[in-house]
């Protein structure tokens, strides 16, 4: 049992998800009457099937294990049930469902504390800061520093990676970007040190979204192409739907408009697919401006309304200051000017309380194109010191000189 349970954690690793689950599979035949061995082993199984995308089964293994843990009610057990929970956390973050993901955090938080696991407690502050972002709650979003010390100090690679990867994340999230691209690359360096192929790709398109935002296309297509070849090969399709969404967000911006609608058509499907509602939505707000470009506004503007009708409210509500932007910039080619100034003033006054640079940036730079006089020289220049903080050299639709 162990051996298979080592062979299908060997394959987990390297991103082959379908064998790695016919190891685990032959482990579970062999526990016998050995409950806790059981649970553990569909906790493996849960991970290989979240990697492949199966989420509602995955979330049913830890659903099968948690109720063995909780029926043993030993010590080992409530350790092992700290694992589960915080597991079926994290797939809930994959799944992109803030709210769930933070209630089975704080769960396991509370059973990890009563268990003394550290391990299991760093994973449920990893997701809970994950979770207070996504709803819009970053003040709360405090605890993964801790976790990488814990796990730094354990020497737990895999999770070490993890957590950096978060903490990108969080620094991109907060407009400090140059820290961002840092701990990425940390992210990505630990990962490679164990052989974690998809998570080494995972940290490479992340630094490639901070690479498109800051017009270094010429830097950002390899990292994201070879994440996607990775993704493909090991059938990892959530992140397929990411470096699908950034190949055609990139692109587009380049004017390679019919490559850009392609690849942001096959991220919508395949975000649909697997539930990924926030990046259904944020690529079909970057398929609509293609469409706009490619000189069909009202195209674009009936797939923006029909992507906004079906999105849940919390990513409407992270992805206004974007929507507004794209909205404000189909409504002035479609010849509804001033209801684009109406929608990008608007978004300004939210983007501005919400302290996000990027957007806010973009949004006075776009509405400064459109209708220059309901812009002053001041917010015009200061936009454009913000950008060239985070390095932005280029940006979609509007000028960088002062």
């Amino acid at each position: 049992r162990e051996v298979w349970i080592k062979l299908g954690d060997v394959r987990e690793r390297s991103g082959r998800f379908e064998s790695s689950l016919d190891a685990y599979r032959r482990a579970t035949q062999l526990t016998g009457d050995n409950d806790l061995a059981k649970a553990e082993v569909l906790l493996k199984r849960a991970r290989a099937k979240e990697r492949a995308g199966a989420y509602s089964s995955a979330l049913a293994e830890t659903t099968r294990a948690r109720a063995i843990a909780e029926s043993i009610g030993t010590e080992d057990s409530q350790r092992l049930l700290g694992h589960i929970l915080g597991y079926a956390a994290l797939i809930r973050q994959a799944q992109q469902k803030p709210r769930q993901a933070l209630d089975l955090a704080q769960r396991t938080a509370q059973v990890a504390e009563m268990a003394e696991d550290e391990i299991a407690l760093a994973r449920a502050w990893r997701v809970m800061d994950w979770a207070h972002f996504m709803l819009g709650e970053p003040d709360r979003a405090v605890h993964s520093v801790k976790a990488l010390e814990v796990y730094q100090r354990v020497g737990d690679l895999d999770e070490e990676a993890g957590v950096s990867t978060n903490l990108g994340t969080i620094s991109y999230l907060m407009g400090d970007w140059a820290a961002a691209i840092e701990h990425y690359d940390r992210g990505r360096e630990a990962s490679v040190r164990v052989g974690n192929l998809v998570d080494s790709a995972v940290a490479a398109a992340n630094i490639g979204e901070v690479l498109v935002n800051q017009g270094r296309y010429e830097d950002a297509g390899e990292p994201l192409r070879e994440a996607r070849r990775i993704y493909s090969a090991s059938g990892f399709s959530e992140g397929v739907a990411f470096t699908d969404l950034l190949l055609g967000r990139m692109y587009g911006i380049e004017d390679n408009l019919v490559e850009s609608e392609q690849a942001l058509e096959e991220s919508i499907a395949e975000s649909n697919a697997l539930g990924l509602d926030a990046w259904s939505l944020e690529a079909s707000i970057h398929l609509a401006d293609a469409k706009c470009r490619a000189g069909s506004p009202e195209t674009g503007l009936a797939i923006i309304a029909e992507a906004e009708a079906s999105a849940p409210s919390d990513f409407r509500d992270y992805y206004a200051p974007l929507l507004a932007r794209i909205r404000g910039s189909i409504l002035n080619s479609a010849g509804q000017t001033n209801d684009a100034i109406r929608v990008l003033e608007q978004a300004i006054t939210v983007a501005a309380e919400r302290g996000e640079d990027y957007e806010l940036s973009l949004l006075v730079l776009t509405l400064d194109r459109i209708a220059p006089d309901h812009t002053e020289a001041p917010s015009r220049l200061n936009a454009i010191r913000a950008l060239r903080t985070l390095g932005v050299r280029s940006a979609p639709g509007v000028s960088l000189d002062v």
